[in-house]
C-alpha cells in the first residue's frame, strides 16, 4: 500500500513538472517594431504566451494581407538592453472582416482579443468593433440588398401601371 502510494506520488510529482515545462512560457519584455512606426515601442514586461495568444490553435492566413505588418521581439524580462531577441513574430492587425493574427515559425495563429487591442492603441489603429471586423464589410453588402429590393419594387410597381387597368366579366 505505502509503496502505490509512492509510485502515485512520483508520477503525480513528474507530471505537475512536465505540465509546468510545457505551459506558457515567460515572461517576456515585448518591443513593437516595423510598420508605419518611427520607432519600436515596448508594450510592456511580464507578457507570456497566454496573454498574447488567442485560443483555437492555427488558423489560416490573413488574405488578403493588410497593408502594415508590424514585428514583435520577445526578450526575456530582465533581459539587457542589446540582448538579441528570444522570438520574432510578425504581428498582421485585424482588417477587412478578418481577425488579428501573429505568424511564427510555425503559422499563423490568432491573437488575444485584449492583446489585440493594446497593440491597436499603441500603433494608433481604431478600436474593433463588432468582434474583429471592419463595419463597411457588413454596411456594403446591406446597401447593396437595400438597392436591389428598392429596385424590384419600382420594377413590379412600373409593370402593374403599363398593364392597365382590367375589366371584369
Amino acid at each position: 500500500m505505502l509503496r502505490r502510494i509512492a509510485v502515485i506520488l512520483i508520477i503525480t510529482a513528474l507530471s505537475a513538472l512536465v505540465a509546468s515545462a510545457a505551459g506558457a512560457k515567460g515572461p517576456y519584455r515585448a518591443v513593437l517594431k516595423g510598420g508605419d512606426l518611427p520607432a519600436p515601442i515596448t508594450v510592456g514586461d511580464g507578457i507570456d504566451d497566454g496573454t498574447m495568444f488567442g485560443g483555437g490553435g492555427r488558423m489560416d492566413p490573413p488574405e488578403p494581407y493588410p497593408q502594415v505588418v508590424y514585428t514583435l521581439e520577445l526578450h526575456y524580462q530582465g533581459d539587457e538592453a542589446g540582448v538579441p531577441p528570444v522570438s520574432t513574430i510578425s504581428y498582421y492587425p485585424a482588417h477587412d472582416g478578418l481577425p488579428a493574427a501573429f505568424r511564427t515559425s510555425s503559422g499563423f495563429f490568432p491573437v488575444a482579443d485584449d492583446f489585440d487591442a493594446r497593440l491597436r492603441a499603441l500603433v494608433g489603429l481604431p478600436p474593433l468593433t463588432s468582434g474583429g471586423s471592419s463595419s463597411p464589410w457588413y454596411l456594403v453588402p446591406a446597401l447593396a440588398l437595400g438597392l436591389v429590393l428598392v429596385g424590384l419594387a419600382v420594377r413590379r410597381r412600373a409593370s402593374r401601371s403599363r398593364a392597365g387597368p382590367t375589366a371584369r366579366t
